[in-house]
């Protein structure tokens, strides 16, 4: 692939205290149109905070925010209309990222400042390549995402690395799927390696890749440095990966009859919670305030505050990515 062909344009975003709908002021009301089109609606403004009362998520293709204790949609989030159906959506610092494109192929990564409604594109995958999942540096300055092919590109694809603020990119082939990066790829806290689960067929295991090394190894797709090298995939693949705050590798993983989310410190990794109930992990999500989110690929959420069981969130259906 050839890395002429990605197009960068770095967003000039604007800092602000929260995700505004359509307008107002924070803890206000506005008016927003109705997620299915059907009309309009009074929205609560606010930010999926420390206090952890909301967060965002996507639903029917479209950003929403959500009580972070029912599950319910509070409204819709201002963009992401004009730019076709989202696929994903993380929350870094004070921006929205989210992904956008055709139903099938969302190719196109967008950024939106709390505050505004006015989406700016940030990258686009090679034609014919969709982004199957993504990552933004703390500071926003670097992106790292897994390009698949759509239709006639299917079966093949890239990791791609790329620091915002200059353009330059680094692309590890995978010419041949399996190995395939199977969750989304994720940035350490020194902002140079990225972890990621790679399934190699019916094994697989937490790779860790080096975002500046230049390397002509043809198994560079394939990594030697495992993130979590004592985690062994007979518990369950990792399904779902994340970063926390505090830079520590959290991953979620099927097995069996239920769900476990665990967290990996010095490459040994611990069962924080289990979920009892058969299901695929779609995304887990930390914020500041040690809340986790996790949501399978049914659309279920379910909260953990770090004590106890995990809560089901009763009202949340259909979302298909969640963040804080």
């Amino acid at each position: 692939m050839c890395s002429s062909d990605l197009r960068w344009q770095r967003p000039a975003l604007a800092g602000a205290a929260a995700v505004v709908l359509i307008g107002g002021a924070v803890g206000g009301y506005a008016i927003a149109t109705d997620g299915g089109g059907s009309g309009t609606q009074s929205v609560r403004i606010g930010p999926a905070d420390a206090t952890s009362k909301t967060f965002y998520g996507v639903q029917g293709g479209g950003l929403g925010i959500f009580d972070a204790t029912t599950g319910v949609r509070e409204g819709a989030v201002g963009g992401g209309q004009s730019e076709g159906t989202v696929a994903e959506v993380h929350l870094v610092g004070d921006t929205l990222y989210f992904t956008a494109g055709s139903a099938r192929c969302a190719s196109s990564l967008y950024a939106m400042a709390v505050g505004s409604a006015t989406p700016q594109q940030v990258v686009t995958a090679h034609p014919g390549y969709g982004i199957d999942g993504f990552d933004v540096s703390p500071d926003g300055s670097h992106v790292t995402f897994f390009e698949g092919g759509c239709g006639g590109e299917a079966g093949q694809g890239a990791l791609v690395f790329s620091d915002v603020t200059n353009g330059a990119t680094k692309e590890i082939d995978f010419p041949s799927f399996p190995p395939v990066v199977a969750s989304d790829p994720v940035w350490e806290a020194d902002g140079v390696h990225v972890d990621a689960f790679v399934r190699t067929g019916m094994e697989g295991y937490l790779a860790r890749y080096d975002s500046v090394a230049q390397s002509q190894d043809p198994a560079a797709d394939t990594p030697s440095t495992n993130a979590c090298a004592r985690y062994e995939v007979d518990g369950g693949m990792p399904t779902a990966v994340t970063t926390a705050p505090d830079g520590s590798l959290w991953f979620a993983v099927q097995g069996g009859d239920s769900m476990q989310v665990m967290r990996c410190v010095d490459g040994s990794p611990a069962v924080e919670f289990t979920v009892s109930r058969e299901g695929t992990p779609a995304a887990v999500a930390i914020n500041a305030a040690g809340d986790v989110l996790l949501l399978d690929t049914a659309g279920q959420v379910w909260r953990w505050n770090g004590n106890g069981d995990p809560e089901p969130l009763a009202a949340a259906s259909g979302i298909s990515s969640a963040t804080w």
